[in-house]
């Protein structure tokens, strides 16, 4: 089912024209109207479809990942839209360009510098899929689209349909093309980035000779002349080819894979090479188009864009839409505030132009820094706050219980002590004469004990008492004896 023009598809897909036809059916550019961003829409065929759910899942692993890679050399899938019952629609980033494919038909062959160039390119493009795990599989002409770069005018060379190797409607080893490597034919338990390689270097050939290797249309013996046969020397064909790099091309397409370049960083770097030692210069590494740069320069037709007023191209201007008004003067913002040209947000996926091209000032931002001082200041504040309230309340709480332990104490202190009450036994004074003799101890009585005898002197000159021999003492001195 072809996708109808001026139709909106997954609810912000507008189809406006139709492309060609690609690999997978037709292909159309669009509009994403949400965001105003023009979009490549790539219709799967219906027989694509049918595969079975493990080549479909293969296919959506591959894309994925290679949508995910970093490389300008790569063409990303941004979005897959599926209609129930109808179709399923690929959607990709804007093309302005033409295929190899379409290049070779308008000049035939192409000399050493184009054809060196674009094999460099294809070659880093296959390369950094490699760095995620993902081999094509199925390289060809049609698969190499030529855009315009985002820095210079040059040509940026993009590599197409990763993952479509998995949902071909004739896969090896039944079937075979020209680009088609011999251990795709003869296993496809040893295919690895050899095979991306060799298809590389068939494009190559047919660059340079204007033909590929085994020009036949029979399926039989195409497949007979991949794993068995030679090409043809490229000198034999076209013989103004460089010698050097005729023999890259060809170690490119050996059949034998340990012969071979093994990566396709190898094969970059044998044409780079080549091109340094005859004066062709160095092909310069892109830099992402996703990533915006400080020294993009700006569109000639300065007249087809329409600028938001923060220096943003949003999106193509039709026909009927008025001239970008300037913008009115302003007084320029403080130093301190002024932000260098490219630091605006934007939205996701879209360029920012400087304002020496807008002629607008740059928006000032805010500071993260300030905030961040801020937040932490106030969290400090809130948190001394919280602790001084509960050491105050601990403080209080304690001299509330010191005083209530205090006040029984205070109270039991201040009343009389009471000292036990003792019976203590009379003695009866015994005159001086008489014989003490040792009652009888009783139970409960006090005990009294008498000390020997002693002489006590007088100490005012009187003559010391002495008891009679005859005569027990009382162990008593009398009241005399002492005045």
């Amino acid at each position: 089912m072809a996708l109808q023009i001026g139709q909106i598809y997954g609810g912000r897909y507008r189809v406006l024209r139709a492309l060609g036809e690609g690999k997978h059916g037709p292909v159309y550019e669009g509009e994403n109207v949400e965001i105003h961003r023009r979009v490549t829409l790539e219709e799967l065929a219906t027989s694509r479809l049918d595969r079975p759910a493990s080549a479909l899942a293969a296919f959506a692993r591959d894309a994925q990942a290679a949508s995910g890679v970093p490389s300008p050399h790569v063409d990303k899938i941004l979005d897959d839209v599926e209609i129930p019952g109808v179709a399923r629609v690929l959607v990709k980033e804007p093309r302005e360009g033409v295929t190899l494919r379409d290049r070779m038909r308008e000049r035939g062959r192409l000399d050493a510098d184009e054809a060196s160039r674009i094999g460099i390119q294809i070659a880093r493009g296959l390369a950094d899929a490699l760095a995620a795990g993902v081999v094509h599989r199925a390289l060809e002409p049609e698969s190499v689209f030529l855009a315009r770069g985002p820095l210079a005018r040059a040509e940026l060379v993009k590599v197409l349909d990763f993952g479509v190797a998995h949902i071909a409607e004739k896969q090896p080893p039944d079937h075979a093309t020209p680009y088609t490597a011999p251990e795709q034919i003869r296993t496809t338990n040893e295919v690895d980035a050899r095979a991306d390689v060799y298809a590389l270097g068939v494009i190559l050939y047919e660059c340079l000779a204007g033909q590929v290797p085994f020009p036949t249309s029979a399926e039989d013996e195409l497949l007979f002349t991949i794993v068995m046969g030679d090409p043809a020397p490229i000198e034999s064909i076209a013989p103004n080819v460089d010698p050097e790099l005729a023999t890259i091309v060809h170690k490119a397409m050996a059949r034998d894979t340990r012969v071979r370049y093994q990566r396709p960083k190898d094969l970059a770097q044998a044409l780079a090479t080549f091109r340094a030692r005859r004066g062709l210069g160095a092909v310069p590494e892109p830099l992402d188009p996703r990533t915006p740069s400080p020294s993009m320069s700006a569109p000639e037709d300065d007249d087809d864009l329409m600028i938001a007023d923060h220096g943003t191209v949003i999106m193509d201007r039709k026909p009927g839409y008025p001239a970008a008004r300037p913008a009115p003067p302003n007084p320029p913002p403080p130093p301190s505030h002024r932000q260098p040209p490219m630091s605006g947000p934007s939205p996701a996926g879209l360029p920012v132009l400087p304002s020496s091209i807008t002629g607008l000032p740059p928006k000032a931002q805010p500071q993260p820094q300030k905030r961040l001082i801020a937040l932490v200041g106030g969290s400090a504040f809130v948190i001394v706050f919280v602790l001084g309230a509960i050491i105050m309340m601990l403080v209080r709480l304690t001299r509330d219980t010191s005083e209530e332990a205090e006040a029984p104490a205070a109270s039991t202190s201040a009343a009389p002590a009471k000292a036990p009450s003792a019976v203590l036994p009379t003695v009866a004074p015994l005159p001086a004469s008489a014989e003490v003799e040792a009652p009888a101890v009783e139970e409960g009585s006090t005990r009294i004990i008498t000390p020997p005898p002693t002489s006590t002197p007088n100490t005012r000159g009187a003559t010391p008492v002495r008891t009679s021999p005859g005569t027990k003492s009382t162990g008593k001195r009398r009241i005399s004896d002492d005045l």
